[in-house]
């Protein structure tokens, strides 16, 4: 498995995988806590593409030394490197979790370049209004930041969140979880401030969907608790033509392991399928 580095400035430098040895191109974004070799055990990849899967910021080799928004213009300065480096010129994305907003962020200024678009248990859809409260401006993210080295402070705000419906309670229940060490909740902090600018209206993504015919397959866990069908369903408005939803049965980090076992009977066009 290759890999290798693209430093865009010094204080933004992502590393990412290249393997397989299929006829297209699939860029892969991995989700919270996991780095981009956490796709490798999908064998099916290795046959349909070849796939650059990259470490997201704070993850895995790649570094980016702020704590404060990344820069758009720094990300698709990334992409156009990385297509320029490898001679890409179409591919597909796929984007599983937190990574789901960075492929649909990179469809906003890159859709006439993309075939197929694979979001699993996508974050990016729906933005939930804890996440917007926590980061809306200079004020309240010193506030979020505070929590974060307070324990019962976050406790409690997580359980205000619950209480006036915020967040899900299987979500409170999976945040406490992911947040229950101070490497924890710095890390927390740092990716919702640094990634707060990947949300962009869903209506002009739509849009553009339609417009370069980007097919767009949809793969969500039935009993997932932290993203919700209901955080995904806006996605379903798509035609049928351009658009699949595929429900496995398993949560949300199970989800990746499940589709080991269950890729290929999809469609014998599409390792998802359904076109």
């Amino acid at each position: 498995m290759y890999s290798d580095s693209i430093e865009i400035c010094p204080e933004l430098k992502l590393h990412y995988y290249r393997w397989g040895n299929g006829p297209q191109v699939l860029l892969a974004f991995h989700g919270y806590g996991l780095e981009g070799s956490s796709f490798f055990p999908l064998q099916a990849l290795h046959q349909h593409f070849t796939v650059y899967s990259i470490d997201l910021p704070y993850h895995g080799k790649s570094v980016w030394t702020k704590t404060k928004a990344l820069p758009l213009s720094l990300w698709k300065r990334f992409i156009e490197t990385l297509k320029k480096r490898h001679s890409i010129v179409r591919y597909s994305m796929m984007g599983f979790s937190m990574g789901g907003k960075f492929a649909l962020c990179t469809l906003d200024f890159d859709a006439a370049s993309i075939d197929e678009l694979y979001l699993i248990a996508p974050d990016g859809i729906r933005k939930n209004k804890f996440y917007s409260i926590a980061t809306r401006n200079a004020l309240s993210r010193y506030v979020f930041k505070r929590i974060t080295h307070h324990p019962n402070a976050f406790l409690a705000l997580a359980n205000w969140a619950e209480k006036w419906k915020l967040v899900s309670i299987p979500a409170v229940k999976f945040s406490k979880t992911q947040m229950a060490t101070p490497v924890q909740r710095q890390m927390a902090y740092k990716t919702w401030v640094a990634f707060r600018l990947f949300y962009g209206p869903l209506s002009s993504r739509i849009k553009s969907i339609h417009q370069h015919r980007v097919l767009v397959t949809l793969i969500t866990g039935k009993f997932d608790k932290v993203i919700r069908e209901e955080d995904v369903s806006p996605l379903s408005v798509l035609p049928p033509g351009i658009f699949t939803w595929i429900r496995l049965e398993c949560g949300h980090t199970g989800i990746l392991k499940k589709l080991e076992s269950c890729w290929e009977p999809f469609s014998p066009k599409s390792p998802f399928g359904g076109r």
